[in-house]
This record gives structure tokens, sequence and C-alpha cells, in this order.
């Protein structure tokens, strides 16, 4: 689904727009190949934690999806060893969209 995805934005992008693609891995460090990123998921939400933590981000109380945000902004490791993200009944969209923001802003 994604690649397709990634046809149609690049098609129909404008000139002042970019698309940068970027697959989400269990790696161990991130990587470019050919045209896009590979990025393990653990170092998205380090960065995203780390500066949360750090009070360099914070998310406005009044925000429409603040709260699912929040709720989404949860990770453990599970007994096998495997990295658990997002909250019990939640997806992790919200949370990964920052964690790429925080991410590429971190990059430049």
């Amino acid at each position: 689904m994604g690649a397709v995805v990634l046809d149609v934005l690049r098609q129909r992008a404008f000139s002042e727009c970019r698309p940068l693609p970027v697959v989400f891995t269990g790696g161990e460090r991130e990587t470019f190949s050919v045209d896009r990123w590979h990025v393990p998921k653990r170092d998205l939400m380090q960065g995203l934690a780390v500066l949360l933590e750090g009070g360099g981000l914070q998310v406005e109380p009044r925000l429409l999806e603040g709260e699912a945000l929040r709720r989404e902004v949860r990770w453990e490791i599970s007994d096998s060893g495997r990295d658990l993200f997002g909250g019990e009944k939640e997806h992790d969209d919200l949370v990964m969209a920052v964690a790429l923001g925080v991410w590429w802003g971190r990059r430049r």
C-alpha cells in the first residue's frame, strides 16, 4: 500500500513538496537506500521520548487528538525482547507521525 501512495504523491506533488519515503524497521540503525530511508522504529520512539521528557515538545491540552497522542506514547519491551509500541486499544499513527517529524528535524 505504501508504494502505491508514494507513486501517487510523486505524480501529483507540487514543486515545493518533495515526499520523503521512510520505512519503519526493526533494525539496529538507519540507512538510506535508493530513494528511501529505513529507520528503526525504536530510534523514532527514543527521539520523541527524549524530547517529551525534557520538555522540548509539549502536547497542547486543547488539541483535538491530544489525549489519543498521549496514550499512544507508550513503549514497552515484551518478555521475548520485542519492542511494543502504542496503547492497548490505540494505533500508533499519531505518535509515529510526530516521531517522524522529530526525527527529520533532528537530522537537519
